[in-house]
């Protein structure tokens, strides 16, 4: 974990950024609001349709999404093409996603000098804007939870035709792989109770998952499935239509993106059960194997482990971005109610 050595979110006001979006790529923008980020600025922007951008056809009515990446991610821009790379392939193959602007050099990103006498470099990339309403804000149901699920399996399978080099080189703490990695912070968790269950998770994790990690198929997956990057039609609230946010997408096992993507509907439903809906979801498109369905209680347990420290951690860096509290709210009652569960119950729940 990258820690107090540098400020990690970018700081930049509105007038900034409508400064920075005319240098690297010649729009005026008419409008900006700051979206809600873990450690990166984002803002949606809107601008005019008169443009001196050779490299950019027609404007988006709905705007963009521009992106200024923290310190410690600006640090890789191999990564950052990868990902560009990727939603571009998900938007041919007809995944409804953001896809990367060129800029005024005819890059698809920029590592600038964000304020006069920075020293610091940022990565800024301005993203096509899908409208929609995130699944965060909409009251969940069961039909939800399945396109959940069979979005994830769709995923799977397209993500299984794409490979760049700078995903199966990155290594980062939000991978679940490196889960066990937050018992270097488990003192920001002041309960003994909740450290002891940590604990005892993470050591069942690397007992269960990480001692049969080549058992397990591998391939590139989203890496962060949940209710913030999940776009639902904005009249209707039914059908989910987008998929942002690609900034943990890595090289690992694949059904980890399905351990993720339960983990976080059923701390959105405060539900354990909601579970069971994701996985019909999943395997209208792709059956399980009992290996994964063996690893799919304790791999949900761990991310949220990771999710609970983590956002610990970070808000007490950063105690003003209250966003970085989202799992805190269901998370604890979420885990203790499925950590009780034995296996054999889960695989009744979750119709495994």
């Amino acid at each position: 974990m990258q820690n107090e050595e540098v400020k990690i979110r970018p700081q930049l006001d509105d007038e900034s950024v409508v400064k920075l979006v005319k240098k690297l790529y010649n729009f005026s923008v008419t409008s900006v609001k700051e979206l809600n980020a873990y450690n990166d600025k984002n803002c949606w922007i809107k601008i005019e349709d008169h443009h001196d951008n050779p490299h950019v056809d027609k404007i988006f009515n709905d705007g963009y999404i521009l992106k200024i990446m923290n310190t410690i991610d600006s640090k890789y821009p191999d990564v950052i093409d990868g990902q560009n790379k990727m939603m571009i392939y998900l938007h041919e193959n007809l995944i409804p996603c953001s896809v990367p602007v060129q800029n005024i050099d005819g890059d698809l990103f920029s590592l600038v000098h964000i304020k006069e006498n920075d020293t610091q470099k940022y990565i800024v990339r301005l993203l096509t804007f899908i409208p929609g309403e995130t699944l965060f804000n909409v009251p969940i149901s069961t039909r939800h939870l399945q396109e959940v699920g069979f979005l994830t399996a769709k995923l799977n399978n397209i993500l299984h035709g794409f490979d760049h080099p700078s995903f199966k080189e990155r290594k980062f703490d939000w991978m679940l792989i490196a889960a066990p990695k937050i018992k270097e912070f488990i003192n920001v968790i002041k309960n003994d109770a909740d450290k002891h269950l940590i604990i005892e998770i993470i050591n069942c994790f690397e007992n269960k998952v990480m001692k049969n990690i080549d058992s397990f198929e591998k391939g590139i997956i989203h890496g962060d499935i949940n209710e913030q990057n999940l776009l639902v039609d904005a009249e209707t609230k039914l059908n989910i239509m987008g998929v942002i946010d690609f900034g943990d997408s890595h090289y690992s096992c694949v059904i980890f993106d399905l351990i993720i993507a339960i983990c976080y509907m059923i701390i959105q439903t405060n539900n354990v059960n909601s579970g069971q809906y994701v996985v019909q979801g999943f395997e209208m498109i792709k059956k399980l194997k009992s290996i994964e369905k063996n690893i799919l209680k304790i791999g949900v347990c761990m991310r949220i482990c990771q999710s609970l420290v983590y956002s610990a951690y970070y808000h007490s860096i950063d105690p003003e971005n209250d966003y970085i509290l989202t799992t805190q709210i269901n998370g604890w009652n979420v885990l203790r109610e499925l950590w009780k569960l034995s296996d054999e119950q889960i695989f009744k729940i979750w119709s495994l």
